[in-house]
């Protein structure tokens, strides 16, 4: 994976695993889509918040949401964003986030391709 400063490709594969959403839920579709569903309305408001702790500055803020967020992706084996996730998680946690807003917008772009495969699923 190289998320150092482009778009992870993820041209012909899942950026999540339904297979494993289906094995954790027992094949139950309903609770499966309301997963999905509650992952995208939390995350999209946890990255929205993400943002404006990185324009403020709020370290400990950016840990605890990427924290948050990581967590999520990785309930649903969305490993790109879960690990750009866990690297911004890391630099709120140094204190240091003079490289974070970048690796925010990367991130926010992955988020963005795996929140419309996400709904791709739910149609």
């Amino acid at each position: 994976m190289d998320s150092n400063n482009k778009r992870v490709s993820t041209e012909g594969k899942g950026l999540y695993d339904l297979a494993h959403l289906h094995i954790l839920l027992q094949n139950n579709q309903e609770k499966v889509n309301g997963l999905l569903k509650v992952f995208i309305e939390t995350s999209g408001k946890n990255i929205s918040e993400l943002g404006e702790a990185l324009g403020n500055g709020d370290a400990e803020a950016v840990r605890r949401l990427a924290h948050t967020v990581k967590g999520s992706a990785a309930l649903l084996k969305a490993d790109v964003v879960s690990n750009l996730a866990f690297e911004i998680e890391r630099m709120g946690e140094e204190g240091d986030l003079s490289s974070a807003m970048n690796k925010y917008d990367l991130f926010v772009k992955n988020y963005s391709d795996l929140e419309k495969q996400i709904q791709t699923t739910l149609m």
